[in-house]
């Protein structure tokens, strides 16, 4: 817990340092909450790009990793950060009942998610990838054998390997990682909503993000882990986008396209809302032309977005360099990477990718509602009234066309983020959660417009109250625990706590069967050089298991598309690798299946099916896949 906090203290200095630089020729104004937020947001870019970049010249280990953590305090040098640092600390906090109501509940949120990170979801192979990249030194790996989630840009999950250099396979430091990111969105949300309108205007939109299934126990739980720095960085980017354009200020349109930047380095299922957000963010904006001559000229400025730019485009040089793709999978077949052709990349995009335009807009009120976002909701409620909001502003004669463009731009946003996330990807909760911040700002302010337009009601406060009165409704998932989740419990959280309980607790409670594969593995040394998981086997914990490559039909290419047709061509390729059994659970135990064998059951899998990855009772235009 220390050496976290030793981190956190770095990425504050870092952020204050870096966010103070590019602040001297304005002096932005903004509360604690907002402000502590977006130094840590810039704080992680400059301290990840770095640990990064290091993977890149094989220093990826311990010793050097935490140099780079130790580097931002050099900032604390320069007179200018201490006095931000000074000011931060000693300004007035301004304490209210929204602001006491805030800080308890993150003390709640942070001690309910004091636990283990569950090697589960797609964060099983970001962990699994840490440990790879720390045992080689070097993020540049990779065979036709590793996962092509191994691939993926994983900016939120790089910090993981600070703690994993020192405490080997104990997960609860890439947790507190994972925590980290959440906190700052909430941070975000809670300090811009209160800066716009009032504290319980703020806290209700805080409570609309935190009391989410998904984002209030992400990564302690059986299935589901969200990105908490997607959320967090959408939200900064979009609304610094407005403030840019409402203060004409050039130094918000910095941080914009900063925090826009990192999105590519975080997750591929963003590339349209990339690029329908940063094609909005710049059309909205006053005097566009000036405003980036300005940014340009600024050298500080300059050479700020240059560096977050880099920083992005190390992870497209990293594939470029080890796979000869910079995009990897995407294109793959284009480029024959690891034996990939044009037809499975063609089947394998129309598998796990998205719906196309006319499809999403005629389910559109439908994938607002069914991901069970709350704030999502409001969103599609706000939608519909919002026309009737703007007659009754004029016919009431308060009709005010900043908060319609305003209002307007928040719908937009949220409407074009769904479109982008469902173009680009296939249905999926958590991944909707990455507009979680922007729906819950959107609900809060339409419904105070709502309240002075079609009720003539300007006590924002008592809006902002009744507000946190309906986000209140979801306040179970505090106390939440076990289930179906399997969420630690009150009794777990404290055994972590006072260090009673560590990993190995995860893997009996969430893997039970991996002790016999433990156990399998030491007793089956000679068998386990020469084999290869199943990607198809029950879902285990990469992570903790030894570093094999594995068998997939979509996930791999140790087996070619092609040879899928005949077992002997199966057989063929997975000699060629020098495997010769494939690792899997069978019915009841552990089973080594010999590559003959197993080639006869892998030339039956269907290569082209019918509906996408995943079906969650959906209409069919929604699931059915056309070739």
């Amino acid at each position: 817990m220390g050496l976290f906090l030793i981190y956190v203290f770095s990425v504050f200095t870092a952020g204050a340092g870096w966010r103070g630089i590019l602040a001297k020729t304005e002096r932005p104004v903004s509360n604690k909450s907002t402000y502590l937020g977006e130094v840590l947001l810039c704080g992680s870019i400059l301290l990840i790009g770095f640990m990064f970049l290091l993977s890149f010249f094989r220093l990826y280990n311990a010793w050097c990793l935490w140099g780079a953590v130790a580097v931002p305090f050099l900032f604390l040098g320069v007179p200018g950060v201490r006095k931000d640092i000074r000011s931060f600390l000693k300004e007035g906090s301004g304490w209210s009942v929204p602001n006491l109501i805030f800080c308890v509940l993150i003390g709640i949120f942070i001690f309910r998610n004091i636990f283990f990170l569950v090697d589960v979801d797609s964060n099983s192979t970001y962990l699994y990838a840490q440990r790879v990249w720390l045992d080689h030194g070097t993020s540049l790996i990779g065979s036709p054998g590793h996962d092509i989630r191994f691939f993926i840009p994983q900016f939120d999950a790089v910090p993981y390997a600070l703690g994993l250099s020192i405490f080997g396979y104990e997960t609860l430091f890439p947790q507190l990682v994972n925590v980290l990111w959440r906190v700052i969105a909430l941070l975000l949300v809670f300090g811009y909503t209160a800066h716009r309108f009032t504290g319980w205007a703020g806290l209700a939109a805080a409570m609309l993000v935190m009391f989410d299934s998904h984002f209030f126990y992400s990564g302690v739980n059986q299935w589901v882990i969200i990105n908490g720095a997607m959320v967090a960085l959408i939200f900064a980017a979009a609304y610094n986008f407005w403030e840019a354009r409402r203060q004409n200020s050039g130094f918000h349109f910095l941080l914009a396209l900063i925090f826009m930047s990192q999105l590519m380095a975080n997750k591929y299922q963003v590339v349209y809302i990339f690029v329908l957000f940063l094609a909005a963010g710049l059309l909205i904006q006053p005097e566009r032309g000036k405003k980036i001559k300005a940014l340009w000229s600024n050298p500080a400025w300059r050479w700020s977005l240059l560096t977050a730019g880099i920083f992005c485009l190390l992870w497209y040089v990293k594939n470029w360099i080890v796979t000869g793709d910079p995009f990897f999978p995407v294109f793959a077949g284009k480029f024959q990477v690891f034996g990939w052709t044009l037809q499975q990349e063609r089947i394998s995009f129309k598998y796990i990718g998205g719906r196309d335009f006319l499809t999403i807009m005629k389910y559109l009120s439908f994938l607002f509602i069914w991901p069970g976002i709350e704030a999502a909701k409001l969103v599609f409620m706000a939608l519909i009234f919002w026309p009737v909001v703007i007659v009754c502003g004029l016919l009431r004669r308060r009709f005010d066309e900043a908060r319609v463009v305003e209002g307007s731009f928040w719908l937009g946003f949220s409407v074009l983020g769904l479109i982008g996330l469902c173009l680009a990807c296939h249905q999926e909760p958590r991944y909707y959660r990455y507009l979680i911040a922007i729906f819950s700002f959107t609900a809060v302010f339409i419904f105070h417009q709502m309240a002075d337009c079609c009720l003539h009601y300007r006590r924002l406060s008592v809006v902002g109250i009744i507000l946190c009165l309906f986000a209140l409704t979801q306040y179970r998932i505090i106390t939440s625990q076990r289930g179906f989740f399997m969420r630690p419990s009150v009794q777990e959280n404290m055994a972590v706590l006072t260090d009673k309980i560590h990993s190995g607790y995860v893997l009996k409670k969430y893997f039970p069967k991996v002790l016999s594969i433990f156990e399998s593995c030491v007793q089956n040394k000679n068998k386990l050089a020469l084999s290869a998981w199943d990607g198809y086997s029950a879902n285990l914990p990469k992570f903790f298991l030894p570093d094999r490559p594995m068998v997939s039909v979509w996930q791999t290419t140790l087996i070619k598309w092609d040879s899928y047709e005949k077992a002997e061509d199966i057989f063929r390729d997975l000699r060629e690798a020098n495997i010769f059994w494939i690792m899997r659970m069978g019915d009841k135990e552990w089973e080594y299946v010999p590559i003959a064998e197993y080639a006869k059951e892998a030339a039956q899998y269907d290569r082209f099916p019918k509906t996408t990855l995943y079906d969650y009772g959906f209409p069919e235009e929604l699931t059915s896949v056309r070739y």
